[in-house]
């Protein structure tokens, strides 16, 4: 049998409700059980007095799936208490979030960067017998090394910050001095405790909304400039996200997950690049006039390819031109980086 489990606001004091008896009995025919006995729920201030009341409600079928729970304080504006609920499940039924860091590019300037690129980093190649592969090894290890200097963030896997965007060290201070304003009314509900914890709740908001609000326009403000900053921001606001559909395959079928929807879209970008083998460059060339490249018929030219030259000054216009708001490509170089 399933466990099931309902969470919400059960206003059983209600007299319209009680006299419901299908209402009441939905519960009985489930096997559902009260969790929140002796607990109080809602505090609010009515005409000088505290009025207390049960209103949320935890059922369960299942007494040994919640092995306990936690009162906590108010969250924004509701008077209504919240609740955590330690439920007792196994480890390997649980999907645990790892926690990432992640490089936070855009509160490093330039200057820095360039900074310690030239005083902290040899960029001679320890041999002058190394080949590409050995060159690329050492450029990547250097490239590594700034990226150390980065300040990080903690992410969730899913891309999900641990904090507001916006948050500040007042921010911080003014939750917890609303966090400890809510303990104190729980310990010691009154009126003046009450008006206490609405005051730091108040003082809360509206640094949080001041911080927000600064936060979006900052981002619609650059917008042209690191659009993507600002539509990730509006992909995160959406209630209803949708994946990738459907994909149908060249044989007519579709497919049936998000990997083989991947695959399919792999297969189809690759499709519309030239395969070209790995190594140096060719030293002969072929043209056909027939437009085959590296064609051996009669109608061939043949050119020699026996120099190439590239000035310093025309690869740093080149890198100049970089979006330092794009991600970093496979080599795991940000543009940002390059740009500097």
């Amino acid at each position: 049998m399933n466990s099931i489990g309902l969470s919400g606001e059960f206003d059983t004091n209600n007299k319209h409700i009680i006299q419901q008896a299908k209402f009441v009995n939905c519960f009985n025919d489930l096997g559902l059980s009260w969790v929140l006995t002796n607990e109080t729920t809602r505090r609010r201030l009515v005409a000088g007095e505290v009025q207390e009341s049960l209103l949320d409600q935890i059922l369960m079928n299942n007494d040994g799936l919640v092995s306990g729970h936690k009162m906590l304080s108010p969250l924004g504006k509701s008077d209504h208490s919240s609740f955590v609920v330690h439920l007792g499940v196994s480890n390997s039924n649980v999907v645990k979030s790892e926690i990432t860091k992640k490089h936070l590019w855009g509160k490093i300037s330039h200057e820095d960067l360039l900074e310690y690129s030239v005083t902290n980093v040899d960029w001679k190649f320890s041999s002058d017998d190394l080949d590409v592969e050995g060159m690329l090894e050492e450029l990547d290890s250097k490239f590594q090394n700034i990226c150390n200097i980065v300040p990080t963030d903690p992410y969730y896997d899913n891309n999900v910050p641990l904090k507001l965007p916006w948050s500040s060290s007042a921010l911080k201070r003014k939750q917890k001095l609303k966090n400890e304003a809510w303990r104190q009314f729980d310990c010691n509900p009154s009126s003046e405790s009450y008006s206490h914890a609405m005051n730091s709740q108040q003082l809360y908001e509206t640094e949080n909304f001041r911080l927000k609000l600064n936060y979006e326009k900052k981002l619609a403000y650059h917008v042209k400039d690191n659009s993507k900053a600002f539509y990730s921001y509006l992909r995160n606001k959406r209630l209803l996200k949708s994946g990738v559909p459907n994909l149908e395959r060249e044989d007519g079928s579709l497919t049936n997950n998000a990997e083989e929807a991947a695959e399919e879209l792999s297969k189809a970008f690759s499709s519309v690049f030239t395969h070209e083998p790995a190594g140096p460059l060719p030293d002969i060339f072929q043209y056909s006039e027939s437009g085959n490249n590296n064609s051996t018929n009669g109608d061939s030219v043949v050119f020699e390819l026996t120099d190439i030259t590239i000035s310093p000054d025309e690869i740093a216009s080149e890198l100049s031109k970089l979006n330092i708001y794009k991600s970093m490509g496979p080599d795991k170089v940000h543009p940002k980086l390059l740009n500097a």
